[in-house]
Order: C-alpha cells, then structure tokens, then sequence
C-alpha cells in the first residue's frame, strides 16, 4: 500500500488490490472507500495532483485545461463560486459536462473585468497606469 499510495488515486489501488486477489479484513473487495481509510490509519497521503474519485481533477489541472492561472481557481473555490469537493485534504473538482461549462461561464465573465492597463510613454521606456492615480 505504501509504495503504490504516492502514485495512485484511491480508485486505482482498490483496483490493483483487487486484482492481486487480496480482501479488506472482513472479506470484502476493495472499494476506493476501503483505500482512503487504510490511508488515514496508516498516514499515507495521496499526492496533490492526483483526484481523489474518477471523473474529479485537481484545481491546479483545471486551471490548465481552462488556459487560467490556478490562483484564479483557488480564489473561485475559496470563494464558493465553483464547484468543488474538498476530499483528502485538497480541493478536488468534479469535471462533467455540467461543471466544465460551470467553470467557462466563470472564465468567460472574469476575463472581460481584467482588461489589460493602459500603457504611458515615460523618459526611460513605458509603464502602466495605475488606475485611480494621478499623474502629476
């Protein structure tokens, strides 16, 4: 179990187990479930970039695959504006059809309100303009 938990989601070590004909103690497959509480008796943690179920990826990958940086992902999470689970300790969203449009909405709505800054010519080159300062 320690050398396959690092690397493995819970889902595919029930499925190795599984597999090598092995039982929980009361004789039962393994199931994702059995996986986690073996983990959390035992202290093995599942690595951050791994989805705790199938059909979940992390924030960071969803930031990704939405061409977003992941803070911007962390902060709609925080902010209960997206969808998430938070399983093992870290943030892990359900990526269905339903949730990915979810989350192009949000990209979609965002992008418009971070226009880039206006950009002013000085003696050494250019700087942005902050806005709400005066030039003086």
């Amino acid at each position: 179990m320690r050398e396959h938990g690092t690397p493995h989601s819970n889902v595919q070590i029930s499925t190795m187990l599984n597999d090598a004909g092995l039982r929980t103690g009361k004789n039962l497959r393994f199931t994702a479930r059995h996986v986690a509480a073996v983990r959390g008796v035992y202290q093995i943690l599942t690595p951050r970039n791994v989805a705790v179920q199938d059909g979940e990826i992390g924030g960071k990958q969803a930031a990704q695959l939405l061409g977003i940086p992941a803070d911007a992902i962390y902060n709609w999470l925080r902010l209960g504006q997206v969808p998430a689970n938070t399983g093992a300790g870290r943030w892990c969203v359900p990526w269905d059809t339903q949730t990915q449009e979810v989350y192009r909405q949000k990209v979609a709505s965002s992008s418009g309100s971070s226009r880039p800054l206006p950009r002013r010519a000085t003696a050494r080159g250019t700087s942005i303009v902050r806005r709400g300062s005066r030039s003086g």
